[in-house]
C-alpha cells in the first residue's frame, strides 16, 4: 500500500508509481531492501519538484505463519487477534525524500483468524479509535476495508487526502 505525500493527481501519480514499481521489482526477484532503495532513487529523480510516497508491506509466509511488515513512512497498522486490537507502528522517512532509504520492520507469526488491517493516513488520521471500535464489534467480512473508508470518509477533516484500506484475515486451509 502506498500514499503519495498530499493531495491531488501528482500524490496519486506518485503512490502508484511506488506501489507499482515497488511489486514489479519484488515479482523480479529482488529483495525487499534492493526493491526499496530502487524505488527511492526513481523518487528522487523523477522531477524536480519533490515525489514522496510511503510504503506499507505484508510479507507472509504461507506455510509457517511468519510475517514481517515494512514500513517507510506508513501510519499505522492494526493485528486483530482472538478479540484484542495491536498497533503495529514503526518510524521511517517516507521514500523520496533522502538518498538512503530504508524499512521500518515489524516480525511476528500470524495464527489462524488473525486479521491484519493497513491503512492510509487518510484513514487512520482521527479515525483510528472508530475504526478499532468497529472492527471490535464486527470482526471481518469481505466488505470490511469499503466499511472501514465509509468511517474514514463521515469523519474526514482533510476531505482532501486519499483514503485507502487492505485487509488480509488469515485462515487455514483444512483441505
Amino acid at each position: 500500500l502506498s500514499d503519495g505525500m498530499g493531495t491531488g493527481s501528482r500524490a496519486a501519480i506518485d503512490g502508484i508509481m511506488a506501489s507499482s514499481m515497488f511489486s514489479k521489482l519484488i515479482v523480479s526477484g529482488f529483495s525487499f531492501p534492493c526493491a526499496l532503495r530502487l524505488v527511492n532513487s526513481a523518487m528522487l529523480v523523477k522531477s524536480r519538484e519533490e515525489s514522496l510516497a510511503t510504503l506499507d508491506v505484508l510479507k507472509l509466509n504461507l506455510y509457517t505463519g511468519q510475517a514481517i511488515i515494512y514500513k517507510a513512512g506508513a501510519t499505522v497498522s492494526l493485528l486483530f487477534r482472538q478479540g484484542k486490537i495491536s498497533e503495529i507502528k514503526k518510524s521511517a522517512m517516507p521514500i523520496g525524500i533522502l538518498r538512503q532509504a530504508e524499512f521500518g520492520t515489524v516480525h511476528g507469526g500470524l495464527r489462524n483468524g488473525d486479521m491484519i488491517v493497513m491503512m492510509s493516513d487518510g484513514a487512520a488520521d482521527n479515525n483510528i479509535e472508530e475504526i478499532k471500535s468497529y472492527i471490535r464489534e464486527n470482526g471481518f467480512s469481505y466488505d470490511l476495508p469499503e466499511k472501514l473508508c465509509a468511517i474514514a470518509r463521515s469523519r474526514a477533516i482533510n476531505h482532501c487526502d486519499d483514503i485507502t484500506v487492505a485487509v488480509v484475515k488469515i485462515s487455514v486451509n483444512e483441505d
